[in-house]
């Protein structure tokens, strides 16, 4: 009997041991990843915040395009604080990751040292020759933001200065025609994701930014009564495809609705507009083409970085109580460009 328990002892023993063996094993492997370091991301997220490099489509994916992108060099893990960066740039700078053990050939292409470089680089938004002569490297998240971000070009225009009519006619006098969409805040700083939202749908929306719009302006586009919570994202829309007496609705960002103000939400929000109101367009719309009608090559772009998901059904939410009737001004304008 004596034998028995001894032997049992034994087992327990021994298997308490194993398992506390395991545990240090496990917990050996975790603590060489660290704190501040991530191997990968969530099984959950469907955003595809860093795209993994290589020599086979570093040229085509961050050379080739002219968006601006932030590679990051790591030995089989990522900080945190970069992979933060990068959920807080989504959809505005594009990130990258190049495995410095996998990729000996890509790294001295690169010319990058790594006894000496540093954790991240910056390819400025341009062309080829652009991002190669002033790319920068940076083993600081704060520098590495406010070089991406200063490198994006700012086309969005200044509507008070250019008067709402102008901005009227340049939006439906192109080909295609574009919706008319304000940007209303209380400062003369325009947020990154809009500079970049407007250079991907710059032939479908034509951007404009309002800084602390006065009750005239409002009146202006008949709007007084409306609540702008700044910033305020509005989109023009117009009751038939008439140029000459284009009759506007306008359409506003809720965020009750659609969520924070955030590049993929403004998208998807942007996208759902541009397929149901685009066949009334004032202008030549082109919505006998369906990949205009689609935004077709928005979404193969864009769908690389994250799911283009159905938003709620976009409504008209505001109704402007101004007939933009085109008077002898904007008409001598129109017959001027035509």
């Amino acid at each position: 009997m004596n034998v028995k328990m001894n032997c049992r002892n034994v087992w327990c023993y021994l298997w308490i041991c194993c398992i506390v063996i395991i545990t240090v094993q496990v917990g050996v492997v975790y603590s060489d990843v660290g704190e501040d370091q991530t191997a990968k991301f969530d099984k959950h997220e469907s955003y595809r915040d860093i795209f993994p490099l290589s020599k086979h489509n570093f040229t085509q994916k961050v050379l080739k395009h002219e968006d601006a992108w932030v590679v990051l060099f790591h030995k089989g893990s990522i900080k945190r604080t970069w992979k933060t960066l990068a959920v807080s740039l989504r959809g505005v700078i594009s990130f990258g990751m190049i495995n410095v053990n996998e990729e000996p050939e890509l790294l001295h292409k690169l010319g990058y040292d790594l006894q000496t470089g540093h954790e991240a680089r910056v390819y400025p938004y341009g062309s080829k020759a652009t991002k190669e002569k002033y790319s920068l490297e940076s083993s600081s998240p704060n520098e590495i933001k406010t070089e991406a971000v200063k490198s994006i070009p700012n086309y969005i225009l200044d509507v008070k200065n250019m008067g709402i009519e102008d901005f009227l006619v340049d939006s439906f006098m192109s080909v295609p025609s574009r919706f008319p969409l304000i940007i209303f805040t209380d400062s003369q700083e325009i947020q990154p994701m809009f500079k970049s939202l407007c250079l991907r749908l710059e032939r479908y929306y034509n951007f404009g930014h309002m800084v602390q719009p006065g009750m005239s302006d409002l009146k202006q586009l008949g709007i007084e009564n409306v609540y702008l919570d700044m910033p305020s994202v509005m989109v023009l829309t117009t009751e038939t495809t008439d140029i000459q007496d284009p009759k506007f609705n306008a359409i506003q960002y809720m965020k009750s609705t659609y969520g924070e103000i955030s590049y993929p939400n403004v998208l998807k929000f942007l996208i759902n507009i541009n397929r149901k109101f685009r066949h009334l367009l004032a202008g030549d719309n082109m919505s006998n083409n369906k990949n205009k009608v689609e935004m077709t090559e928005v979404l193969e772009k864009e769908s690389e970085k994250f799911d283009i998901l159905e938003s709620p059904q976009v409504h008209i939410n505001v109704h402007s109580d101004r007939d933009f009737v085109v008077d002898n001004f904007i008409e001598s304008k129109l017959v001027d460009e035509l």
